[in-house]
């Protein structure tokens, strides 16, 4: 009896230690946070986000890289024209690069703020009406 219980024990022992790849999960442990988490954080700390709209993918063309999901919405002060886009990433490949690609088309005229999976993009270019989202999204855990 010893013996078949002392077999499976070894064998589990011995194949444990070979490596091999890691199990898959249903969410890529880069992707911490998804848009809805995020955008409830803004909201929860009393920040606009209003108008929500998905960007889907291809909508900043083909040239553009990869993203996981894409929220567009007004932001800043009520009636503010202020606008921001929140992207999230399953990589930091996809997240380097759709920053190298915001900044190449964007950079001058608005804000890029990026944090662990997530990078928000605002049509200004100041803090004065929209710093207090950097503030949340860099406090998530």
């Amino acid at each position: 009896m010893v013996r078949r219980l002392v077999v499976p024990f070894l064998v589990m022992a011995l194949l444990s230690g070979c490596g091999g790849p890691p199990l898959q999960t249903a969410t890529p442990a880069f992707a911490r946070f998804n848009t809805h988490e995020i955008l409830q954080a803004f909201k929860g700390a009393g920040l606009r986000v209003e108008n929500l709209q998905p960007l889907a993918p291809g909508a900043l063309g083909a040239q553009a890289p990869r993203y996981r999901e894409a929220q567009s919405f007004a932001a800043g002060q009520a009636g503010s024209p202020t606008a921001a886009t929140l992207f999230t990433f399953d990589s930091p490949a996809d997240l380097t690069a759709m920053e190298t690609f915001l900044r190449e088309h964007y950079g001058k005229k608005g804000r890029i703020v990026a944090y662990q999976n997530a990078l928000l993009i605002f049509s200004v270019a100041g803090t004065e009406d929209t710093g207090a989202y950097d503030r949340v999204l860099l406090a998530m855990r």
